[in-house]
């Protein structure tokens, strides 16, 4: 339960917090997935992460998996990016 309050954001099925750390689950280790270091390696080294999302609704975890730079590319649609200025706006 304490888990599940901290949870922002998903990708891969993996879990993260707002500031883009990654939670434990139940799932970790069950799923086949790229491991989020791994994204994070990749973004590193320059090569294309991209993210695409839609809904104003994901304004919380797509901040979060930028604060962790977990991708360099980001495709929103018109409320998503809406709700994204908004929170930049506030910082």
């Amino acid at each position: 339960e304490g888990t599940l309050k901290r949870w922002h954001g998903e990708m891969l099925f993996q879990f993260f917090d707002r500031k883009g750390r990654l939670l434990p689950d139940r799932w970790n280790g069950r799923v086949q997935a790229l491991p989020l270091t791994e994204l994070r390696k990749m973004v590193a080294e320059g090569k294309p992460v991209i993210v695409v999302a839609k809904g104003e609704q994901k304004a919380t975890a797509v901040l979060a998996a930028y604060r962790a730079q977990l991708f360099n590319c980001l495709v929103v649609d018109r409320s998503l990016a809406k709700s994204l200025m908004a929170i930049a706006s506030r910082s």
